[in-house]
């Protein structure tokens, strides 16, 4: 799993390849879930997953591509053929959308996903950078949304403690 990461990390400017490593690790997720979620945690796995993919955006900005949902407003050039730059913004928002799937498939399966994540500046930083991508703002905006259901208790969360155990009565 920490190798997996790690290649994650260093390929995070390379989408074809980046992609196949976090389809890798959303695999192992979906087939070992226990044991996935215990690494991942010690891993810090979400942050890191969350961080390739707001590279992944930065590169997408960077090389003056749309998302895909911009894209498609746009009439096509010469006879329907789109430039080889579109390809490459299809796969950076390719990836992203398998990190986020990889982020979502955590949090619904992790029963303290949610404190972890909010405990994590990195991964709400990391999300509401995403936020701001067009082709990832609805997925991003529903994690957010089960994310301000977890918090049901502000003190808790100002005060570190991710159990809610003076909450409970409440």
């Amino acid at each position: 799993m920490s190798v997996l990461l790690d290649a994650l990390e260093q390929c995070a400017c390379h989408p074809d390849i980046a992609v196949v490593l976090a389809k890798s690790l959303l695999h192992i997720l979906q087939l070992l879930p226990e044991k996935t979620i215990a690494s991942f945690k010690s891993l810090s796995a979400v942050s890191r997953v969350l961080k390739v993919a707001c590279i992944q955006a930065e590169e997408c900005r960077r090389s003056g591509n749309m998302s895909p949902s911009l894209e498609s407003k746009i009439l096509p050039l010469h006879g329907g053929q789109r430039p080889n730059s579109e390809k490459m913004g299809q796969s950076w928002f390719t990836c992203m959308d398998t990190c986020m799937e990889l982020f979502t498939k955590f949090f619904s399966i992790a029963d303290d996903a949610g404190s972890l994540v909010l405990c994590d500046w990195t991964c709400i930083d990391c999300l509401f950078d995403l936020f701001w991508e067009e082709g990832m703002r609805n997925h991003v905006f529903e994690s957010i949304l089960d994310l301000m259901k977890v918090l049901h208790c502000t003190q808790c969360l100002l005060d570190s403690c991710c159990c809610c155990c003076h909450c409970q009565g409440n």
